[in-house]
């Protein structure tokens, strides 16, 4: 009958052997397995465990590497506007600026802050110098690079891209930050330009009288001896440390605002004329301390002498002003700034903390930085082992003081 199927075959028309074999196979392998000792079982069951933990542990070693060495490496600390800076970044500038400030080779303590408002003072300039109307062309940067390289105006090509690939490779910075630091370089100094020829005739100054001790007791008895009604002069001289204290009795000279002692700025004007200030210190609970008496208050002539130092002030007030309102992110904690000094140290030559050789070129004074330095002859440690990098301005806290 039609509906009748050939022997060893399925409905379907494949070989039912074949099939019923191959289940027959599997179902012996399974009971292969579940027929061997005991022991054996154990042995591949414990080689399994193992193969596992092993593959587990290797995953965390590598996380853990990765979360310790790796991403604490490229991760932001410093944010300012749409340029980021990262813990790697921020270690090369730290061993630039030691090599070539004295201040954090005598006080290496302060360098993580010192280089870290540096930079953030670059990235001011760059990004918002233009509101001043200021620009860089690439003309301009190309000639201070050349400058800082010490390449002539008319080398050809090919001697500067030797000497910049030298220079690059000598550095602890990369050619970004490199070149990113000279057209900063070259944007202060147009501010700078600026701010000078905007200088008025006359701006408002103080002068004061001023006793410096090394600690806060003798401090607070010369100024109770003066609160008393003791002349200043003869306090001064059996007291103060001021250097030329025995002809000016701690008499200083007029000064404009940001241009004084930043341990007494603030006070010599917001007090009245003859108001005696509580001992000052630029940094709480340390000396020296300050007496400070205001003598007077008025509209004097800036001369030619004072011009740099109310430049310098100026534009420190512009830098302050213009981060106030700037979107900043700061991702700098005291564990990363002791991280990052002992890995900077760790990796700098003790001879090139000790050696520096800094030639000033501009003098970019700003919060928390000192004057900018061209390019050394001998270049620092690069604390990440890379290679392509290069020299840039400094930045080191400094009180402005007379």
């Amino acid at each position: 009958m039609a509906s009748e199927s050939k022997p060893g075959r399925a409905s379907g028309g494949k070989p039912l052997l074949k099939r019923t074999g191959a289940r027959a196979q599997k179902r012996g392998s399974i009971a292969h397995l579940l027929s061997m000792d005991s022991e054996r079982s154990a042995r591949i069951l414990l080689f399994g465990a193992v193969g596992l933990i092993v593959a587990v542990a290797a995953a965390f070693i590598a996380f853990g590497y990765w979360y310790a060495e790796i991403r604490p490496e490229g991760r932001t600390v410093l944010k300012a506007d749409d340029i980021s800076i990262s813990f790697k970044s921020m270690k090369r500038r730290m061993a630039y600026e030691l090599f070539i400030t004295p201040q954090y080779q005598q006080a290496p303590q302060v360098l993580p802050i010192g280089a870290y408002q540096s930079l953030l003072n670059e990235l001011t300039v760059i990004s918002r110098a233009n509101e001043l109307g200021v620009t860089a062309t690439d003309e301009e940067v190309d000639k201070r690079l050349r400058e800082r390289i010490g390449v002539a105006a008319d080398a050809d090509q090919r001697t500067f891209a030797d000497r910049f690939r030298t220079a690059l490779d000598a550095s602890a910075l990369s050619e970004s930050e490199y070149r990113r630091m000279v057209k900063s370089d070259v944007l202060t100094q147009k501010i700078r330009d600026q701010f000078t020829a905007k200088a008025p005739a006359n701006v408002q100054q103080s002068q004061v009288e001023v006793i410096t001790t090394a600690d806060r007791e003798q401090a607070d008895a010369a100024r109770a001896r003066v609160a008393a009604g003791d002349d200043w002069a003869t306090v001064a001289r059996e007291l103060s440390t001021e250097p030329d204290v025995a002809t000016t009795g701690g008499l200083q000279k007029y000064g404009p605002q940001g241009t004084l002692n930043q341990a007494y700025d603030e006070f010599a004007f917001s007090a009245n004329p003859g108001d005696i200030s509580e001992p000052l210190s630029l940094i709480d609970g340390q000396g020296p301390y300050y007496v400070v008496r205001l003598k007077d208050k008025s509209d004097q002539p800036l001369t030619e002498d004072q011009k740099p130092a109310y430049v310098s002030a100026q534009y420190n007030k512009w830098l302050e002003d213009t981060q106030a309102n700037m979107t900043i992110e700061r991702h700098w904690d005291t564990s990363d700034q002791q991280e990052a000094l002992l890995d900077v140290l760790k990796r700098t030559p003790p001879q090139q903390q000790q050696q520096p050789i800094i030639v000033p070129t501009v003098a970019a004074d700003s919060p928390g930085s000192a004057p900018t330095s061209s390019v050394p002859e001998a270049p620092p440690a690069n604390p990440d082992g890379a290679g392509d990098s290069a020299p840039g301005p400094s930045g080191a806290p400094q009180p402005n003081g007379q």
